[in-house]
């Protein structure tokens, strides 16, 4: 239950205001949790009466607030604990995922694209976020959903890697679009799902973890730290 005193009401849903501190809360409050996007639905924060609590570590692994407690709500307002106040406001529900639903096509009708390319299928028309997508398996991956008429939405950290990425796959008449993403990075990590979220129009079908590095040897011979190049 909703405590009254933060000003939320059950069913709505609620996100920073501040422009400058949006990034470090690209999600949203529904019912007294805090999700990082639509299509994310597996919170990472809650509320304990007004107190805000927030369950995200670092890039070192550590959490973003001393004992998750991030700060208090009242009155739609987020005061951190640094002494911050955020304001919240009230998210218009007038895009969801059923009206993005609605307005695609029927799976019996195939998807034409501007060029005359037709695509047919279960995953035309479907986002996609694939991680790591600048080489190896992710870029296959890449190459393989545009070919299936999904729109991508691509991120690593080489932007160059990536964008040649994002050339290729948009040859294939699909729409897609590049986020610069480091996954050791927290804030990186929240503004991913919020791009994509944003791109999909409310909607993410499919989320690809790939990023990441091969070790071939022995568990107990493979150091922890990555090797330099």
């Amino acid at each position: 239950m909703i405590d009254k005193a933060t000003g939320m009401k059950p069913g709505e849903r609620y996100c920073v205001e501040n422009v400058e501190r949006a990034h470090q809360f690209a999600g949203f409050f529904l019912d007294g949790k805090y999700y990082l996007g639509p299509e994310l639905l597996s919170a990472v924060g809650w509320l304990d009466g007004q107190q805000f609590i927030y369950d995200s570590l670092d890039a070192e692994g550590e959490p973003v607030f001393p004992d998750r407690l991030a700060g208090r709500i009242e009155n739609l307002t987020l005061k951190l604990v640094d002494g911050t106040a955020l304001e919240l406001s009230r998210i218009e529900a007038d895009v969801s995922a059923s009206s993005v639903d609605d307005e695609m096509p029927e799976a019996d009708h195939p998807l034409s694209e501007p060029n005359g390319k037709t695509f047919t299928g279960p995953l035309r028309g479907k986002v996609v976020v694939i991680t790591g997508a600048s080489s190896g398996i992710g870029r296959a991956a890449a190459h393989a959903f545009a070919c299936n008429g999904t729109r991508l939405v691509l991120a690593a950290r080489d932007e160059n890697a990536l964008f040649e990425v994002l050339d290729e796959c948009t040859e294939c008449a699909t729409d897609a679009v590049a986020v610069t993403t480091d996954v050791t990075r927290s804030a990186d990590m929240q503004a991913l799902p919020a791009r994509a979220a944003e791109f999909g129009k409310g909607r993410i079908d499919i989320w690809i973890n790939n990023a990441g590095v091969g070790a071939v040897g022995r568990f107990d011979q493979t150091p922890l730290k990555p090797m330099s190049k």
